[in-house]
């Protein structure tokens, strides 16, 4: 493993981490349960309630625009250091 490719994984992981600490921040904004927040609700109430109490919008944030956000993170950091 060379410095180079070292540092290329260093900056897409800095520039997802970047990346997720806004969407959380967007997502807590505007009243979406986060993934720290439906970790904590299932350790208290269970995963079906977990699930249950998050609601449908939540729900999509989490299993669908998160990832894609986070995918497209580390795509959009990969092609602009290559």
């Amino acid at each position: 493993m060379t410095i180079a490719l070292i540092w290329q994984v260093l900056l897409i992981g800095l520039g997802i981490l970047v990346v997720a600490i806004i969407a959380n921040g967007l997502a807590t904004a505007a009243g979406l349960t986060t993934w720290y927040g439906f970790i904590a609700a299932t350790q208290e109430e269970g995963l079906l309630a977990a699930i249950r109490n998050a609601g449908i919008p939540s729900l999509l944030f989490l299993v669908l625009l998160y990832p894609m956000i986070l995918g497209l993170a580390g795509y959009w950091m990969t092609q602009w250091l290559a």
